[in-house]
């Protein structure tokens, strides 16, 4: 119960990536900071960002929706969505970058160990 009440802090507005979804590159780029923050305080998480963000919306983690993944990445409306989010976060503190819920990291670890325990 307490994941789909964080699910909206982590996620908001991400579509259900389904076969022939596109990803939204925005709310991706919402996830990638909070998930680059997420693993500085939990070092578990390195190396798992697609399949923790794939494993919220998609029962099947494969190579179409992860190339649809690199290019929402490589897009010009990811890396202005990013800038923007960097650019509010830099004028809200003038101190180091804020960190990330514990709650929120905590949800994501639990996800990518789910999706390691269902590979196994």
């Amino acid at each position: 119960m307490r994941k789909l009440a964080l699910l909206p802090c982590i996620l908001a507005f991400v579509p259900m990536l389904t076969e022939g979804a596109t990803v939204d590159p925005k709310a991706l780029a919402r996830f990638d900071l909070t998930y680059v923050r997420c693993e500085a305080q939990m070092p578990r998480l390195r190396g798992h960002r697609d399949a923790a963000y794939l494993g919220m919306w998609s029962p099947k983690v494969h190579d179409k929706v992860r190339g649809q993944l690199t290019v929402a990445r490589n897009g010009p409306v990811y890396g202005a969505e990013r800038q923007r989010i960097k650019q509010a976060a830099a004028q809200r503190t003038s101190g180091p970058a804020p960190r990330a819920d514990a709650e929120e990291c905590k949800t994501l670890l639990e996800e990518v160990e789910r999706i390691a325990a269902v590979k196994k």
